[in-house]
């Protein structure tokens, strides 16, 4: 797990958290939270959400918010570094250290 504090400006943003925004792609929440991606790769098989994931990257989204697995309220953002635009900007701020790291 990595958590951290981070500033960003970004244009180009699924929000996979929005129902309309999952209802477009046909993607649903259950689908999202209930995805085993490692049991998933484990078995020689891409999982879905990553392969959305590689499929938003390569269609030029900077960035993508999902609903947390862990976290029933937390949230992750995926950032694809090399998307962003010239105006956009993301820094990390401050890593959270975990004990025994």
């Amino acid at each position: 797990m990595v958590l951290v504090s981070a500033e960003t400006k970004l244009d180009r943003v699924l929000d996979l958290r929005e129902g309309k925004c999952r209802q477009r792609l046909r993607l649903s929440a259950k689908t999202i939270k209930g995805c085993n991606w490692r049991k998933d790769n484990g078995s020689g098989q891409e999982a879905l959400t990553q392969a959305f994931c590689w499929a938003l990257e390569q269609a030029g989204a900077e960035a993508l918010l999902v609903p947390s697995c862990a976290a029933r309220t937390g949230s992750i953002l995926v950032v694809f570094n090399q998307n962003l635009c010239p105006a956009s900007n993301f820094k990390v701020t401050k890593e959270v250290v975990w004990p025994g790291k």
